[in-house]
């Protein structure tokens, strides 16, 4: 399979970034979680894995790409395939970025200021899940519902729209009177994202769904680690700590 010298580069640039935010992070926070328990955190929330469950029933149904090439001839959210297009775009490339960046950015003002890496570190787990979705599309080849490549599976619109609000959610975990608020909005932002990619003409259901839980994973997975601790006797490192004593919200609860 073919590779172009563009992609390559991407992929270079972006493993490279990856490094160097990793060194700094283990040098900085030693003390911080593995990446083994978040990830075992991760693979434990209903809302990373149910979607995995749902595609794969799907996948042995018509129902994947009737609802796709329903999306795409009626195009009832956008009216059209570019303006479907031109939406997710803007929103996955444009506002979640951000979106995500003042969600860091006064969250680690609230926490009493971080490093840094920790002001820059949300962008992590969407270049991760952008890296993650390249090396599954080249190793899939599956044909885009408009036949334009064999890049389809599964969606990187859906997943770094998914992994950037993952990260947005964990930001406002501790704000009792948003955070569900938040959270739901997110929600609705990443499924007008995924619609959009099947009005769009871009992606089968089954791709946006990948692409949702692979998203949601990666900031799971990622973004607590690089979170600071709280002044005083307060700390928050990928779940809900008040005075030292965990309390029992789940990361997941948000996501």
């Amino acid at each position: 399979m073919v590779i172009h010298k563009g992609r390559i580069f991407i992929r270079v640039s972006i493993v490279t970034v990856l490094c160097l935010f990793f060194s700094a992070a283990i040098v900085a926070q030693p003390a911080q979680k593995s990446f083994w328990e978040h990830t075992k955190e991760g693979l434990s929330d209903p809302l990373i894995y149910s979607p995995l469950v749902a595609a794969l029933a799907l996948s042995f149904t018509d129902f994947d790409g009737e609802f796709s090439d329903y999306a795409s001839e009626e195009t009832p959210l956008f009216g059209s395939i570019k303006g479907a297009k031109d939406y997710s775009d803007n929103v996955t490339f444009k506002l979640l970025p951000l979106y995500a960046g003042l969600s860091q950015y006064f969250s680690l003002k609230s926490k009493g200021g971080g490093t840094f890496y920790q002001y820059v570190s949300f962008i992590t787990p969407a270049l991760a899940t952008y890296l993650f979705n390249d090396f599954l599309k080249d190793r899939t080849g599956r044909l885009r519902p408009d036949s334009s490549n064999f890049e389809s599976f599964p969606s990187s619109h859906t997943a770094i729209a998914s992994s950037l609000t993952g990260v947005i959610n964990f930001n406002f975990q501790d704000n009792e009177k948003y955070s569900l608020g938040v959270s739901l909005f997110n929600e609705i932002i990443v499924a007008s994202v995924a619609l959009a990619r099947l009005e769009a003409k871009k992606h089968h259901l089954t791709d946006t769904l990948v692409g949702y839980s692979i998203g949601k994973f990666f900031a799971h997975m990622l973004h607590g680690y690089w979170q600071p601790q709280l002044k005083g006797e307060e700390t928050l490192r990928g779940g809900a700590f008040i005075n030292h004593k965990e309390v029992g919200l789940s990361l997941s609860y948000n996501f």
